[in-house]
Parts: C-alpha cells; sequence; structure tokens
C-alpha cells in the first residue's frame, strides 16, 4: 500500500465518515416476512475534506519532500499529480486511525472551485481497492469481491 501517495492531512479537517452499503447484498423476499439475504461485496467508506482557513503564509505552510508550499497550492498540487495519474491515494481516518486508499469524488476542478469547496460543502473522497493491494482496504478475509 506505500505504492500510493499519502495525502499530508495537516490542517485539514477530515470529517462524515459513512459507509456505504448500496450493492453489497443480494437479497430474495419470499412474501410474509420471508427473506434471504447474500453478501456480495464489501462497502465503501467516503469521507469529506475540509479546511476552517486556508493562509498564503509561511507558518501554515506544509513541508514535503517537494519543499514547501502554502495549504491551498499543497492540495492544488496534489490534487493535479492524482488527476495525471490514477487518482488513487492514501488518507488516515481521524475517527479510526487506520489508512485507506481512496480518489478524488470530483475530477473536474478549478483552483478557485477547490478552495471555494474546501470552505463550503467540502472535497469529496471515495474509498477503492486495488486487486492484489494488501491493508485495510484491501477485502476483508472470508469475503471474496469477485463472486457471488
Amino acid at each position: 500500500m506505500n505504492d500510493f501517495e499519502r495525502l499530508d492531512q495537516t490542517g485539514f479537517i477530515i470529517t462524515d465518515t459513512t459507509i456505504n452499503y448500496a450493492g453489497t447484498r443480494l437479497t430474495g423476499n419470499y412474501g410474509s416476512g420471508y427473506k434471504d439475504t447474500a453478501i456480495i461485496g464489501l462497502p465503501l467508506r467516503e469521507w469529506t475534506v475540509q479546511i476552517d482557513v486556508l493562509p498564503a503564509l509561511d507558518r501554515y505552510s506544509i513541508v514535503h519532500d517537494g519543499g514547501r508550499e502554502t495549504r491551498a497550492d499543497y492540495l492544488w498540487n496534489f490534487y493535479c499529480r492524482q488527476m495525471d495519474a490514477d487518482n488513487l491515494f492514501r488518507i488516515i481516518d481521524q475517527k479510526d486511525g487506520k489508512e485507506y486508499l481512496v480518489e478524488f469524488v470530483d475530477e473536474q476542478l478549478t483552483y478557485e472551485v477547490l478552495t471555494r469547496v474546501l470552505y463550503a460543502t467540502g472535497l469529496q473522497l471515495k474509498q477503492r481497492r486495488v486487486k492484489g493491494v494488501e491493508g485495510v482496504s484491501a477485502p476483508g478475509a472470508g469475503i471474496n469481491p469477485d463472486s457471488i
């Protein structure tokens, strides 16, 4: 899982961890309250990235291998790198402390829209899984998402 870049979450608020169970169960209803359910997949998590302030001051910068950048520039450059590649990166869920593979939901942002979205509704992230990659985001033991 270390092959994927990790988002430096310094100064960002990652909230609204949701678990989406849509499409994870196959159900047969027989009437009179009888029902069969088969688990055919694993739920996906979703997050919202927000920030209260996005100052362009050095003391609020993020320092990384590429140098020093303001938080807005860092996130924009990070976003562009992901869009130029496979839109697949790592985050740490602030609720459970575990690392997940994720992608940006919105694939058409400008710098101005990105900064506005961070303040208002938040930037949406969605969990992704990659076959053959182990880690928290990988399918759970005993469940094969490739079969019914």
